[in-house]
Parts: structure tokens; C-alpha cells; sequence
């Protein structure tokens, strides 16, 4: 999903994108309250604007590129340390991933990857004081 940022004129300025959180099933334990602590820590690193709704999901808006929403997308299983329950995130992953020609994908996914871990790493305090706030 996508959304334009307009200037004073109405002319289109730049084009910048949203990802949209989905439910995860249950209350919210500390491993999900980890995975989206990840998913918001991750979203500010990357320059989007980010919420966390009443249910616990976490939106993404303005994320500058493909690359920026893979890495949010990415860093909740990260700072969860587990896969489980990210079925929809890598699948939404993969889908930004085809945004890139063939040959760019492997790049652009390692890229991502070591993003996400790396900021993730960096602001492992941030992430687990936001997760306690909500678990």
C-alpha cells in the first residue's frame, strides 16, 4: 500500500509507502509483545511513522522503499528470536521483495536481513522496555 505526500500546490512530491499490522491470534504474551516492540522499533529506525493500535499491532506509514518495509517487516520474528507466528510478515516480505528485478532480489533481501538484525541488536533496551509495557 502506498500513499503520496502532496505539497502546498497539490503536486505530488514523493510517494511513500504503509504496511498495515494483522492480527496474531491470542492475548498479547511477551513473545508478541517482543516480535511488535521489534516491528515499532524497527519502523522508526527506517524514517516511517509508526502506531501501536489498542489491539497491539503495530502500522508502519512512510516507509521511504520496498527495502525500508522488508526490514520492518523482518524485525518482530528477529527481536522474538523465533519464526513461529510470522507466517504473514515474510509472506508480505517476499511480496515487496518482487518489487525488485530478478537479479537484484538476493541482494536486496541479505541487505534487508542484516538491517533488520542490526537494528534490532542496536536497540535491543528500547525494545524489551516497549514490550514490557505490553505484556
Amino acid at each position: 500500500m502506498s500513499f503520496g505526500v502532496f505539497d502546498r500546490d497539490g503536486n505530488l512530491r514523493e510517494e511513500r509507502r504503509a504496511a498495515i499490522g494483522h492480527f496474531h491470534g491470542g492475548g498479547m504474551s511477551r513473545t508478541r509483545a517482543v516480535h511488535e516492540a521489534g516491528h515499532y522499533v524497527a519502523g522508526r529506525a527506517v524514517g516511517a511513522s509508526v502506531a501501536m493500535r489498542s489491539d497491539g499491532n503495530v502500522d508502519a506509514f512512510g516507509l521511504p522503499n520496498a527495502q525500508a518495509q522488508i526490514v520492518f517487516l523482518l524485525a518482530g520474528g528477529y527481536a522474538a528470536g523465533t519464526g513461529a507466528g510470522c507466517g504473514a510478515d515474510n509472506a508480505n516480505a517476499r511480496a515487496a521483495l518482487n518489487e525488485y528485478p530478478p537479479a537484484q532480489r538476493s541482494r536486496v533481501w541479505r541487505q534487508a536481513q542484516a538491517q533488520a538484525r542490526r537494528i534490532v541488536a542496536a536497540r535491543r533496551g528500547e525494545i524489551d522496555r516497549l514490550a514490557r509495557r505490553y505484556s
